[in-house]
C-alpha cells in the first residue's frame, strides 16, 4: 500500500505527518488487502483569515472498484485528520461489503 501525504497552505511538521500516518493505518487495518493506495491532502482553506478551515481529504484506491473519498474539516489540523480517518473506516466498510454482496449475487446467477 502506497501512502502519499501533501500539504497546501500550511507546513507539514514531523509530528503532524506521523499523526496522519498513524490515524490512516489504524482506519485501514481491517481493509489492508482491498487497498491499492491512498493520498492524503491537508489544506488550509482560508489561510490567515482563520475559522474552520483545515481540510483533510483522503482518497483511497481499491483493488476491486472505484476510489473512496472522504473529508474532515476543523480549525485544528489534527482534528480534521481524525474526522477524515473516522469517516474513512465507515466508508471503506460500506464499499467492501457492497463489493462482497455483488460478488455473491454474481456467483448465484
Amino acid at each position: 500500500m502506497n501512502l502519499d501525504v501533501h500539504a497546501f497552505g500550511l507546513s507539514l511538521s514531523d509530528p503532524l505527518a506521523l499523526h496522519i500516518h498513524k490515524r490512516i493505518e489504524s482506519a485501514l487495518r481491517p481493509f489492508r488487502k482491498a487497498v491499492a493506495g491512498i493520498t492524503a491532502r491537508l489544506t488550509d482553506i482560508n489561510a490567515r483569515r482563520g475559522g474552520i478551515d483545515k481540510q483533510c481529504s483522503l482518497v483511497v484506491v481499491l483493488h476491486h472498484q472505484a476510489s473512496v473519498v472522504v473529508q474532515g474539516l476543523h480549525s485544528d489540523a489534527y482534528r480534521s485528520v481524525d474526522q477524515a480517518a473516522g469517516r474513512l473506516r465507515s466508508a471503506l466498510s460500506r464499499a467492501v461489503n457492497r463489493h462482497k454482496w455483488h460478488e455473491q449475487s454474481r456467483r448465484r446467477s
